[in-house]
C-alpha cells in the first residue's frame, strides 16, 4: 500500500505536469504531494505504534492445566519476574558432519518454571507441551524445563555437568519480537551461554499445556 502512494511513475508525472500548469494548477498539486506524504507518515506511525500497543493488549500465550486456563498478553508477561541471560544453539542435525552453532544473544522472558508456578494444583510429576502458531509442538520433560538438557561446546561435543534456564523470550538483545517467523515468543536456553540443541528452541510460541504423569 505504501509503494503504491510513493508510486515513482506518478511524482515524475506530477513533476512532468507542473511545468505546464499555471499557479494556482501548481499551488493545488504542492497540495496533493503534501497530503500525500502526511497519509504516508501517518501509516507509517500507526503501523509502527499502534501496532505495538496492539501487541501489549492482544492475548498472546494460553497456558493449560486441565480444566484450569491462563491467558497472557504481553504486558502481562512484562509483569511476571522476568529472566535474562545469554544462549545459542547448535544444529544437531548436521552433527557430526558439520557442526552449526548460532550466534550469541542475549534473551529477556520469563522462566517457563515461573509460568507453571501460577497453578497452584500444579502436579508433582508432570511434562508440558509447547505449540507454534503453525501447530508445531514438542515434548519437554519436567528434567528438561529445570534446566537438565544436552549441552555440547564450540567442537558440538557433548559436555558434562552442565545446565541451562528455559525461558519463554519476548525480547532479543533487548528488542521485541517483530518478525512473523519467531514473534510473539520463542523458547530459549540461556545463562551461561550454554549451547543447546536447536530442535528445542521452539519459535512462534503460542500454546502451553501441562500434562498430569502418573
Amino acid at each position: 500500500m505504501i509503494v503504491s502512494l510513493l508510486n515513482l511513475k506518478t511524482f515524475k508525472q506530477l513533476a512532468n505536469d507542473t511545468m505546464t500548469m499555471t499557479g494556482r494548477d501548481r499551488i493545488l498539486t504542492g497540495i496533493l504531494v503534501l497530503a500525500v506524504i502526511v497519509a504516508v507518515a501517518t501509516i507509517l506511525y500507526v503501523s509502527f505504534y499502534g501496532g505495538e500497543e496492539n501487541i501489549h493488549e492482544e492475548k498472546i500465550l494460553t497456558v493449560v492445566l486441565g480444566d484450569t486456563k491462563m491467558e497472557y498478553t504481553f504486558s502481562d508477561l512484562k509483569n511476571l519476574e522476568s529472566y535474562k541471560g545469554s544462549g545459542r544453539y547448535i544444529k544437531t542435525k548436521l552433527l557430526p558432519d558439520s557442526v552449526v552453532i548460532s550466534e550469541s544473544h542475549q534473551y529477556t522472558g520469563v522462566r517457563v518454571t515461573t509460568l507453571l508456578e501460577q497453578f497452584d494444583n500444579l502436579p508433582e510429576n508432570y511434562m508440558v507441551t509447547i505449540q507454534a502458531l503453525d501447530g508445531w509442538s514438542i515434548n519437554y520433560t519436567q528434567s528438561q524445563i529445570q534446566g537438565h538438557v544436552t549441552i555440547y561446546d564450540e567442537n558440538g561435543e557433548i559436555t558434562d555437568n552442565a545446565t541451562a534456564t528455559m525461558i519463554i523470550a519476548y525480547a532479543e538483545d533487548g528488542e521485541y519480537y517483530m518478525d512473523s517467523n519467531i514473534a510473539p515468543l520463542r523458547v530459549a536456553f540461556v545463562d551461561g551461554n550454554p549451547i543447546t540443541p536447536s530442535n528445542l528452541w521452539v519459535k512462534q510460541v503460542s500454546y502451553i499445556e501441562i500434562h498430569l504423569l502418573e
